[in-house]
C-alpha cells in the first residue's frame, strides 16, 4: 500500500500508465490479484475502472473474473466498471469465469444482470458450454439451476455443451447435462458415441 501511495503522490497520472510489455495498468494488476484495498485506493486517485489493456482489450473485471476475486469484483462494479464488455477475443467477463471454474464470480455477475446465455461472438459459446469444455462440475451445475440452456450450438463446429463435455472427456458433467435435458442428437454427438452410450447408461440406471 505504501508504494501505491507513493506513486499516486507523484501525480495522478500514473494510476492510469500502462506497462510497455505487459500492457496493464496498476488497476489491472491489482485486480488480477485481489488487492482489494490497493485498488479502492487508485479509484480514489481516478484510475480508470473500465481502463483496457492495449494488448488484448481487457478490463479490472476481465482480470477479477480470471482470478476469482469476488470482492475485487464487486467493488469494480460499484465503481461504474462495464460489467458484459467483451475482450480483443470476445470473452466477456462471465466467460472467463466460467473457463476457470469460479462459481463466486458467476452469482456474482447473473445478480448483477449479466445473460445466463450470454453469447462469445468469436466462437457462439455461452458460460455453459465454455465450463462444460473445461470440465467444471460445480459451474455447469449452478447454470443448469439458472436455466441456461443445455441445447445451444456453438457457430464455429455446432457443438453443444454436451458435445465439448464428452469429447474432452468430462462424463460426470455429461451426466448432468443429460439429466437435465441435453439432447444426444442435438449437436455432432456422434463423434463420441462410446462415451455418449457410456454416460446415457449410468444416467438411465440412476
Amino acid at each position: 500500500m505504501e508504494l501505491s501511495q507513493l506513486l499516486i503522490e507523484r501525480g495522478n497520472d500514473v494510476v492510469n500508465n500502462h506497462d510497455p510489455s505487459s500492457g496493464m495498468t496498476p488497476l489491472h494488476c491489482s485486480s488480477a490479484h485481489g488487492h482489494l484495498n490497493t485498488l479502492r485506493l487508485l479509484l480514489t486517485n481516478n484510475a480508470e475502472a473500465n481502463g483496457l489493456n492495449h494488448s488484448n482489450g481487457q478490463s479490472g473485471l476481465h482480470y477479477a473474473s480470471s482470478s476469482g476475486h469476488g470482492e475485487v469484483l464487486k467493488e469494480l462494479l460499484k465503481n461504474g466498471a462495464e460489467r458484459d464488455k467483451p475482450s480483443s477475443s470476445s470473452d466477456s467477463p462471465i466467460h472467463l469465469a466460467a473457463s476457470k471454474g469460479h462459481k463466486n464470480i458467476l452469482e456474482i455477475l447473473i445478480s448483477d444482470g449479466t445473460s445466463i446465455d450470454i453469447v462469445r461472438a468469436s466462437d457462439g459459446r455461452t458460460p455453459l458450454h465454455l465450463s462444460s469444455l473445461a470440465g467444471h462440475s460445480v459451474v455447469v451445475q449452478y447454470l443448469l439451476d439458472k436455466g441456461a440452456d443445455c441445447n445451444r450450438k456453438d457457430t464455429t463446429h455446432g457443438y453443444t455443451p454436451l458435445d465439448l463435455a464428452l469429447l474432452n472427456g468430462h462424463s460426470s458433467v455429461g451426466d448432468s447435462l443429460i439429466s437435465s435435458g441435453a439432447c444426444t442428437g442435438a449437436g455432432r454427438i456422434h463423434e463420441s458415441a462410446t462415451m455418449i452410450q457410456q454416460c446415457w447408461r449410468r444416467y438411465v440406471i440412476k
